[in-house]
C-alpha cells in the first residue's frame, strides 16, 4: 500500500498539513507516517532506543493533541529517527517504501522570499525524490476535492 509521509519540527506551523495529511489519507485510503527528525547529538552517550522512544512518544503525543477525536492509531502511524540534515534523513528512510507523497508545513519569517516556504522545505523539495506538498499554516482542509 501506498504511504503518505508527514514531516514535522512539532511546531504550530506544521499542524495544518498534520490535518491535511490525514484527511488526504482518509480520502485516498492511504497510510500516513507522521516523522521527526531529531539531531544525531541526542544519542551520544546514551541509550539509542530510548532516546527514538522518547521522540516516538512525543510525535505521537504532538498528533493526538492537534487531531483529538480525528486521530486513528490505524490511520497514523509515528517514527522518529536521527539525522542532521532533515532532507536528508527523511529521504533515506523513505527510499525503500512505497511514498505516494511527501507533506509538510511550508513558513518562514525571516525574509520574504521565507515566507512561504522554510529552508528545510525548500532543502526538502530539492532532495525528495517523490512529490512534496508544502501546507500553509493557516490552511484548514475543511474539503479536498480529487480530479482525476
Amino acid at each position: 500500500m501506498k504511504k503518505i509521509i508527514y514531516t514535522t519540527d512539532y511546531s504550530e506551523s506544521s499542524v495544518a498539513a498534520l490535518e491535511y495529511a490525514v484527511k488526504l489519507g482518509q480520502l485516498l485510503k492511504m497510510d500516513v507516517i507522521a516523522l521527526h527528525v531529531y539531531p544525531s547529538a541526542e544519542e551520544e552517550g546514551k541509550d539509542k532506543k530510548g532516546v527514538r522512544e522518547k521522540h516516538q512518544k512525543k510525535l505521537l503525543d504532538f498528533c493526538k493533541s492537534h487531531l483529538g477525536d480525528r486521530y486513528h492509531s490505524s490511520e497514523l502511524s509515528v517514527a522518529a529517527i536521527k539525522g542532521n540534515n532533515t532532507a536528508q534523513a527523511v529521504t533515506a528512510f523513505i527510499r525503500d517504501l512505497k511514498v505516494h507523497l511527501v507533506i509538510m508545513g511550508a513558513c518562514g519569517t525571516k525574509t520574504l522570499k521565507e515566507m512561504f516556504l522554510s529552508s528545510t522545505t525548500r532543502d526538502m523539495m530539492n532532495a525528495c525524490p517523490f512529490p512534496v506538498l508544502a501546507v500553509p499554516a493557516d490552511y484548514r482542509p475543511h474539503r479536498i476535492c480529487l480530479l482525476y
